[in-house]
């Protein structure tokens, strides 16, 4: 019987195929902007945080500065009623001074007919007739240097009174005080800048009004906050 011949074994094997160039570039780009994608949100993300950061930052400094400007602003007019109260102080004891030596020149023309019984302060203003007398004090360098010293302590007055009209809420006690001792200021003044009137109603309103305006001095003394520190 004749052998039949073997066939090969034709068996396939799997083959390996290698992946389509297209494709598997296509694959590597999607990886690639996938990553770069999560980077840019990354980075934003941070640079986000970092904003929010700054932003906190910003606005703490700004309510510092602005805690610190409120101090300030405070013990600016802290300062300045303590300045004001002073120069009114200092025009009241020049006009004390002024009109005292009117008042003593007054009386002497008034009650001494001798020079000798004028004291050595009014003696050079001497007249049997007081109009005289006062002319000769209201025309003298002495007069003239009150006048331009109260006029001066006026001007001071009138300026820091136009910068003390909105006070702090701790110093508005004081700001009311001040206005009454303001117009007690102005009135006493008057005595020395334009008096008139007879020598006794003068010598009478003038000793009321001193102590009047002590006494407001004093009580704005107590009145007048501490300055606030800045820690």
């Amino acid at each position: 019987i004749p052998q039949q011949e073997q066939l090969p074994n034709y068996t396939q094997q799997p083959q390996m195929t290698a992946p389509i160039e297209g494709t598997q570039k296509k694959q590597v780009g999607v990886a690639k902007y996938g990553i770069i994608a999560a980077v840019i949100l990354a980075l934003l993300g941070a640079g986000f945080g970092v904003y929010r950061f700054m932003e906190s930052e910003r606005e703490k400094q700004e309510a510092e500065a602005a805690r610190i400007a409120a101090i300030e602003a405070h013990n600016d007019y802290v300062n300045k009623l303590e300045s004001i109260r002073l120069i009114i102080l200092t025009g009241a004891a020049t006009t004390e001074e002024a009109v005292n030596l009117m008042l003593d020149v007054w009386h002497s023309a008034i009650f001494y007919d001798d020079i000798d019984e004028w004291s050595a302060d009014t003696r050079e203003y001497y007249s049997d007739d007081f109009n005289t007398s006062l002319a000769l004090l209201f025309a003298s360098d002495t007069w003239y240097e009150y006048e331009s010293q109260i006029e001066d302590c006026r001007d001071q007055v009138d300026g820091l009174m136009r910068k003390l009209n909105n006070p702090p809420e701790d110093c508005e006690r004081a700001y009311d005080t001040l206005q009454t001792l303001y117009g007690q200021f102005n009135s006493f003044i008057g005595f020395a800048l334009s008096p008139s009137g007879s020598y006794q109603s003068i010598s009478s309103s003038f000793a009321e009004l001193d102590t009047d305006i002590l006494s407001t001095y004093q009580l704005l003394g107590t009145q007048i906050p501490e300055e606030l520190p800045i820690e």
